[in-house]
C-alpha cells in the first residue's frame, strides 16, 4: 500500500513510496497533494480608531505558525448632536463643541453667527440723525437721517417724526390785542403782557378809571372773545393757540339833559344829573340812569 515517506504540509507535497514485493530494493514514489491552509475565523489583533485601519489575524489550523492579516477599515467618526460651549454674543460668535461616540477625546467645533442687537428703546440724536443704543453692548444701532413731521409754526416746532428732535424752533408768535374807543383812552395807559417766555398765554389790565368823552357815559369793555360788558380795572387773559386776536371796543351811552334831541331807537341813553321828564310822559326820572329807547324820533327833556 506504499509508505508515506514525505508527509504533506500547507505549502509542500509529499511523496508516498511504494515497494516491490518480488525485490524490495525496487521502489516507486507518489506525491501527496499540498495540504492547503484551512484558517480559522481570525482574531482581531489590532482594533480599527476613527483615523486608523485595524488588522484582523488569520491562524492556519494545519499549522499554527501559518498566519494571514487583513486590514480593518478605519471606523471615521460619530459626532454626537454638539453641545455649545460659548454663547454667542451681539459683537462675539459663540462656537458648538461635537463629541466622538466612539473616543471622546476626539472633538471638533463649529462657528455659532453672532445675534442681533437689542435697541434700546429711547432714541438719541443730533442734528443730522438719530439711533438706538444697544443695551448689550453699548454700539449705536439704527442710525437714521430724521424725518420732518411738518414745518414749523408760530404754534409748534418743526420736530422729527421719529424721535421728536426739534429740527427748527417754533416762528416768533405775533398776536395782536385792538382797542376801540369814542372816549380819550390813550394805549399806552393799557398794559399788554406776556405770561410766558414762548408768548403762548397773554394778559391784558383795563385802566382803572374809566375813559371820559363829554356827552357820553363809559359803560365798559365789550371783549370780543365773550361779547361781555367788562368793567374799567378788569383783566383779561388769553391763550394764543386759542385766540389770535382780541378786540376791546368802548361801550358808551349818550349822556343827554334838558332839550330836544332827534334819537335813534334801538339804543340805550343816559339821564343827566337831576329830575326829568320827557315828552308824552308824566313820569319823573331821576338823573344818572340809562334807558332804552325802542322806537327813535324827537324827543324833547324837560325839567321834572
Amino acid at each position: 500500500d506504499g509508505v508515506i515517506t514525505t508527509a504533506a504540509t500547507c505549502e509542500a507535497e509529499g511523496v508516498t513510496t511504494y515497494t516491490c514485493q518480488n525485490d524490495p530494493a525496487h521502489t516507486r514514489t507518489e506525491a501527496i497533494p499540498a495540504l492547503g491552509h484551512d484558517w480559522d475565523d481570525g482574531v482581531i489583533t489590532t482594533p480599527a480608531t476613527c483615523e486608523a485601519e485595524g488588522v484582523m489575524t488569520y491562524t492556519c489550523q494545519n499549522n499554527p505558525t501559518h498566519t494571514r492579516t487583513e486590514t480593518i477599515p478605519a471606523l471615521g467618526h460619530d459626532w454626537d448632536a454638539g453641545t455649545v460651549t460659548k454663547q454667542p454674543t451681539c459683537t462675539e460668535t459663540g462656537v458648538r463643541t461635537y463629541v466622538c461616540t466612539h473616543d471622546a477625546s476626539h472633538t471638533r467645533t463649529e462657528r455659532i453667527p453672532t445675534v442681533p442687537h437689542t435697541p434700546g428703546t429711547v432714541w438719541s440724536s443730533d442734528r443730522s440723525a438719530h439711533w438706538h443704543v444697544c443695551t448689550v453692548c453699548g454700539q449705536v444701532v439704527e442710525r437714521a437721517s430724521h424725518r420732518s413731521a411738518g414745518p414749523a409754526t408760530e404754534l409748534t416746532a418743526e420736530l422729527c417724526a421719529i424721535c421728536g428732535f426739534e429740527l427748527t424752533a417754533r416762528l416768533p408768535i405775533t398776536a395782536g390785542v385792538f382797542f376801540r374807543s369814542t372816549g380819550d383812552l390813550k394805549l399806552e395807559d393799557l398794559t399788554f403782557v406776556k405770561e410766558d417766555d414762548r408768548g403762548d398765554t397773554y394778559s391784558v389790565t383795563l385802566p382803572g378809571e374809566d375813559p371820559t368823552s363829554d356827552h357820553y357815559y363809559f359803560e365798559g369793555w365789550i371783549i370780543s372773545t365773550d361779547g361781555q360788558l367788562h368793567p374799567a380795572g378788569s383783566s383779561f387773559t388769553f391763550h394764543f393757540d386759542e385766540i389770535r386776536s382780541v378786540t376791546f371796543t368802548g361801550e358808551w351811552t349818550q349822556v343827554i339833559g334838558v332839550g330836544t334831541y332827534d334819537l335813534q331807537g334801538n339804543t340805550r341813553y343816559r339821564l343827566a344829573s337831576g329830575s326829568y321828564q320827557v315828552s308824552g310822559d308824566d313820569t319823573v326820572y331821576q338823573g344818572d340812569q340809562s334807558f332804552y329807547l325802542s322806537s327813535g324820533g324827537s324827543l324833547t327833556v324837560r325839567e321834572g
